[in-house]
Order: structure tokens, then C-alpha cells, then sequence
């Protein structure tokens, strides 16, 4: 993976990035990468439907999932395309239940399915007034799997600005998984993500302890805070803490 005015921890660097799930957890461990050789851990995110887990640096951060954000931030197939943490089939129904809102739906020569809603909106909580154009692409002839994905909003008179997403897909066995996907924000860049998926392997049982604190294999001495709990603390590994008993 790399990426462009995203994180100064990771912008410029080769990337390697290891993601499992298993039902609705999912882990993603980024490491530091030299020609395809896995080097230093730089982050780790784990996202259950109870908990939110965050590894950066020398200190783990445990949070409550806010369903809205976090869950779908990653990525786990049944929410590619989530990338601003909203499932967006629903964003698009929300939006397309205007009156003010035009709707065109199209089949390219390829057989994308181009979904295109545009209108002018007015947030009843703010007033805000603003145009908002969505664009989904679904290619109809593997399982309406989505291609692209376009959010652009503008307030006027200021000029349009966009979040894009692309996706390329690959088959491993009778699953399909992403192979390539872009996302960026334009015109301004101020984040460009590319991810290129080397491998998948479907069906592999992965144990719970995966997706907790011990299992992220955390050296004695991080400093934890558990927004949860409300506690914050010096991480000691479970067996070492049997030994002192």
C-alpha cells in the first residue's frame, strides 16, 4: 500500500498490510516494507462490533465502536466502498428520498451500472444548503460488485470537491476479492490511498484472541488507555503477570 498526504507515519513509504476478519471483526497490521520484505510494525487496528482497538506508536488505545465511523473503515468485504464509515447503499437511499433530487440510472457497453443522483439539499438541523452528486458503478456481469464511487459536494460559489474510490476485483476460488483500490480526495489531495492486494486466502478460521489486546502481541510497557474502563495503564503480558503471582 501507499499513500499521499494521509499520515505522516506512513505517506511515502512502502507498505505492507496484513488483514484478517472472522464474522464482524476485522485486524489490520501495517508494517514498514523494503522491496517486498516485511519490516517494523508501524500501526494496528482492530474493529469489533463492541470495541475499537489502536495500536500507533508505544501506546494502545481501546475506544466503544461507533458503528457510524468505525466498523466498515477497512477492508472487510461486506463494506468495500465504506470508506468515509457509512454502508452506502444507505447514504445513497437517504439521499436519493429528496424531492429536490435527480436520479439516472444507466448500462454502459461494458455492462457497468451507473447509478447517478444529483440535487440541491438543505440540512434541516443547520439549514446548510449545498449541491450533492453521488455516483455508484456496478459491474453487472460479477455479482454487481462495486467499481466506483463518487461523492462531490459544493456550497456555493465555491467549486466542487469530490471523494473518489475505485476498485479493481480478482476471483480466488468461487470468492471475489479486491485486487487494486484507489481513494482520494479532489481537487485538493489531500488524501491518496492505493492499495494493492498481493493475496487473499477465503475460509481460513482465525481464533478470537486475534482480535484483542493480547493478541496483538504488545511488548511489555505500552501504555494503555481504555476509554471503555475508564483506566489507563503500563501493559504487562498475560503470562508475565502469572509469574509474578
Amino acid at each position: 500500500m501507499k499513500t499521499e498526504k494521509y499520515s505522516k507515519d506512513l505517506d511515502g513509504k512502502e507498505l505492507t498490510v496484513e488483514f484478517s476478519f472472522e464474522g464482524k471483526n476485522s485486524r489490520t497490521d501495517i508494517f514498514e516494507s523494503k522491496e517486498g520484505i516485511k519490516g517494523s510494525r508501524l500501526k494496528s487496528t482492530i474493529i469489533s462490533e463492541k470495541y475499537h482497538i489502536s495500536l500507533s506508536g508505544e501506546i494502545a488505545t481501546i475506544n466503544r465502536t461507533r458503528s457510524h465511523y468505525d466498523y466498515c473503515r477497512d477492508f472487510h468485504p461486506e463494506v468495500f466502498m465504506a470508506f468515509k464509515g457509512y454502508q452506502l447503499t444507505k447514504l445513497l437511499g437517504d439521499f436519493v428520498a429528496h424531492p429536490e433530487v435527480n436520479r439516472t440510472v444507466k448500462l454502459d457497453g461494458n455492462g457497468i451500472l451507473h447509478i447517478i443522483a444529483q440535487g440541491h439539499v438543505v440540512n434541516p438541523a443547520t439549514h446548510d444548503e449545498y449541491d450533492h452528486k453521488f455516483h455508484f458503478a456496478f459491474d453487472t456481469q460479477r455479482a454487481l460488485l462495486p467499481v466506483f464511487y463518487c461523492s462531490a459536494m459544493r456550497h456555493e460559489p465555491n467549486d466542487w470537491g469530490r471523494t473518489e474510490a475505485k476498485l479493481e476485483w480478482k476471483k480466488y476460488g468461487s470468492e471475489w476479492y479486491a485486487s487494486r483500490v484507489e481513494y482520494g480526495m479532489k481537487p485538493s489531495d489531500t488524501v491518496h490511498r492505493i492499495a494493492t492486494i498481493k493475496s487473499f486466502k477465503p475460509n481460513v478460521e482465525i481464533p478470537d484472541e486475534e482480535f484483542t489486546l493480547a493478541g496483538m502481541e504488545i511488548p511489555d510497557g505500552f501504555r494503555v488507555v481504555d476509554r471503555v474502563s475508564g483506566l489507563a495503564y503500563i501493559y504487562t503480558k498475560p503470562e508475565a503477570k502469572n509469574k509474578t503471582q
